[in-house]
Formats: structure tokens, sequence, C-alpha cells
């Protein structure tokens, strides 16, 4: 299931999907981003449906449709379950300070999917920094420099 992110084109090496089981009932039960993967495009389009699947695997936001990528709510329970979710989501919400913190507290990689504006955010870049040293390579380049940040980074 990984694939390249829709929003930036970095490879989602974050994914929780596991290989397909033989049978598609059983993807189903085990898998739930391979269950909205082969899910009809109405499915995939039912608000309550890609909920309760993103609230068990939040990549599985990647299936959703476009139009269901841009639900705040819908993509806040996906980036709870999985920060690196933030990548499927629609480019506003990528700017959305709150929802990018939330994303960042569960993966510091995160960072990379939130707009620009906000890998210049110092406060954000402390945080995801603290999750994962290797986040500083998506923060702003005047924070790459800042030494404080640097040594946060190694620790």
């Amino acid at each position: 299931c990984a694939q390249a992110c829709m929003g930036c084109g970095a490879l989602d090496v974050m994914c929780a999907c596991r290989p397909a089981s033989k049978s598609a009932g059983d993807r189903a039960l085990l898998d739930p981003c391979r269950e909205l993967q082969y899910a009809p495009a109405q499915l995939r389009a039912n608000r309550e449906h890609v909920l309760a699947i993103v609230s068990r695997d939040g990549l599985a936001l990647m299936h959703a449709a476009p139009e269901l990528r841009s639900d705040r709510d819908l993509v806040l329970e996906a980036v709870r379950q999985n920060g690196g979710a933030l990548c499927f989501a629609d480019m506003l919400l990528r700017a959305d300070l709150d929802l990018v913190r939330e994303a960042v507290q569960r993966s510091g990689l995160a960072l990379q999917f939130g707009v620009s504006a906000l890998r210049a955010d110092r406060a954000l870049v402390i945080d995801a920094v603290r999750r994962s040293g290797l986040a500083l390579q998506y923060a702003a380049p005047e924070l790459q420099a800042d030494r404080a940040l640097v040594r946060e980074a190694v620790r």
C-alpha cells in the first residue's frame, strides 16, 4: 500500500497496511486500508464509512474520496490514529496549525506534510524534532541552521 503522497509526492513510508490476504473478506476484516482501497467509489465517498475506517487506520485516508480529504473532522480522526495521514489531507488542511500539531504529536516526521509556513513555526518544529530528530530536515532552512534545534535533534 506504500504509495507516493498525492499531495506532495513523497514516498509514504509510514503506511500501516499489511500484505493482502487470500480472500477479499479476510482482507476487509484485517486491513482497513485495503478495505477502503477496494471499496466502490460510493463507499469511498460515504463519510460515516470512511470515518469508521480511518479511526482504525488513519492512512486509509489515501483511498477516501477527495471531498472527504478536505473534511477537517474526518482528517483529524485519521491524524489522531496516524500522524502520517496528514500527507493525504487537502492542502488547506495541511495549513491548519492545530491539525498539523496533532499530526506532529503522533509522528514528528509528519512535519514534512505541513505547508512551508508551518515548517517555519519554531514551536511546531521543536515539537516535531523532540519526537524525531530526523524531522529537522523538513524544517525551514533558517530553523535547520538553529544550533539549539540541531542539539535537540541529536539528543
